[in-house]
């Protein structure tokens, strides 16, 4: 028996021995590189795509773990990430392009130490990749890194053609142009590309005749095109980038023709050269006419009209008798200008003063407009009935008051006593919604309504010291039952006040 157990020990140790020898005398295996693979592999091209796609990749190694990868689209110039895909946006170089797409998996056999520059495979990498904690650009001891061990030498690597697709653009549906309009206009677009919108480098705009055309950055979706040249028949328009005075483009647009019909042209163009269709305005079944400036004032019709009560006419006999040939008429109740705050704005501006009446206000238009128009030096009168309803904050925005007070309506044959220089007015028919005003220390009283049971004044019309606004509660064209009353009043606004040379 103990001879049976010693033989048993003696043959386990022979096999142990043996083992152990062959174990030493083999040749032991080294780090193995990683391998990395792509979600899309085929033979050949893959189906042509749109140059924005999203690609997936995927690394294994078979003594280790994956860090990262580095990949490039021209095989020169490589870019580490610890992604597994990516969105790119491939610029069109041509109409059609292909690009080859390489991506190599990095495992974690490095040498624990930041390395500088990384070279395997025959490609430089760079420098290893680093958490720039202090911004300096360089690294330093102690910031993160990652560190490199073997890349695959042979990339999962497809080839990517690209096909161009030309952008589209079409009208926002603000951009409408009125039968007419003077030498202003905003116009806004909407471009797309499915390449994307990153790829649309111009924006082309033309008026009459599309070889003579202006280019905007790709980016620009909206303009405000304008001139203050009235003597030229063809004039050159400033273009305002977003409608802005205060970012012109660097080219003018020429083409447009006064008192005649003319039509404006856009399109986009994209990194290739390709074109999205041309799309006008207006369109076939309508025109816009440019009517040239005349004159120095600006007539502002914002009345609304009855059979009864059609004042029109009036004014345009006044204004003939006090600026025949220096002013021009805006008919605001019956003209949709697009994005009108900014249209309206640079309208005005071609003129030292306007003269705005209604009996039923736009008053958020001259809460936006008449404060920049001041700042430009224009002079604004109005003659307007309040509406029923008011926010006091929004006419305080424009005109120098402290508050507003309600009188209701007014009497016929009741005369508004003047300030000294002004002409005697007297109100020839009733109106309603009559309101007077408490009126700033910048601003002086002209015309007054009889004193209130109280004995208190109540100014109804008022200027702005500085001269550049007056303001009368009451329709003008009722305040005339004196013969040559108003036209005595309107030029001692036009020639005294507001100091226009007619």
């Amino acid at each position: 028996m103990k001879k049976t157990v010693k033989f048993l020990t003696l043959a386990v140790l022979l096999l142990l021995v043996s083992y152990c020898s062959e174990s030493i005398n083999d040749t032991p295996i080294g780090n193995q590189a990683p391998e990395t693979s792509l979600s899309v592999f085929a033979e050949g091209d893959i189906a042509q795509q749109q140059s924005r796609l999203k690609v997936h990749w995927w690394g294994d190694d078979p003594d280790g773990l994956i860090v990262g990868y580095y990949f490039s689209w021209d095989g020169t110039n490589w870019s580490f990430t610890t992604s597994n895909d990516s969105l790119f946006a491939l610029q069109i170089g041509a109409s059609d392009t292909s690009y080859v797409f390489s991506v190599s998996a990095v495992d974690n056999s490095g040498n624990r130490t930041y390395d500088s520059n990384i070279t395997q495979n025959g490609v430089d990498y760079g420098s290893e990749p680093f958490v720039d904690a202090n911004g300096n650009g360089t690294y330093d001891a102690g910031e993160i890194f990652t560190d490199i061990g073997l890349i695959d030498p042979t990339p999962a690597e497809q080839k990517f053609p690209i096909r161009n697709t030309a952008p589209t653009i079409e009208w926002n549906e603000f951009s409408v142009l009125p039968a007419e309009s003077f030498p202003v206009m905003t116009i806004r677009w909407e471009a797309d590309d499915v390449d994307g919108t990153e790829s649309i480098q111009k924006i082309n705009i033309a008026i009459n005749d599309t070889n003579n055309y202006v280019s905007l950055d790709g980016e620009v979706r909206i303009i405000t095109f304008r001139t203050d040249d009235f003597t030229s028949d063809s004039p050159e328009m400033d273009i305002y980038i977003n409608g802005l005075a205060t970012t012109p483009a660097d080219d003018k647009l020429s083409g447009l023709v006064y008192d005649q019909p003319n039509k404006i042209y856009v399109w986009a163009e994209d990194i290739s050269g390709a074109r999205s269709e041309i799309i006008s305005l207006p369109d076939t079944s309508q025109t816009w006419t440019v009517n040239r400036p005349t004159g120095k004032i600006l007539l502002i019709d914002d009345y609304s009209e009855t059979l009864t009560d059609n004042p029109n006419s009036y004014y345009i006999e006044k204004f003939d008798s006090v600026a025949a040939g220096q002013y021009d008429m805006l008919d605001l109740r019956n003209t949709s200008l697009p994005f009108e705050n900014i249209t309206f704005l640079e309208t005005i501006k071609l003129y030292e003063a306007i003269y705005w009446y209604s009996n039923s206000p736009s008053l958020e238009l001259a809460s936006t407009t008449v404060q920049e128009y001041h700042a430009q030096g224009g002079k604004t009168a109005f003659s307007i009935i309040l509406p029923d309803v008011l926010d006091p904050d929004l006419i305080k925005s424009f005109l120098p008051i402290d508050s507003v007070k309600y009188v209701g309506a007014s009497g016929r044959n009741v005369d508004l006593t003047p300030a000294i220089g002004y002409p005697l007015l007297n109100i020839s028919r009733g109106m309603s919604n009559v309101r007077t005003f408490d009126i700033s220390v910048s601003a002086t009283s002209i015309y007054t309504l009889p004193e209130d049971l109280a004995g208190t004044t109540r100014t109804i019309g008022f200027k702005s010291n500085d001269n550049l606004t007056f303001y009368l509660g009451l329709s003008l064209h009722r305040c005339d039952n004196y013969p040559g009353s108003v036209t005595t009043f309107l030029k001692q606004l036009f020639t005294e006040d507001f100091g226009l040379v007619l």
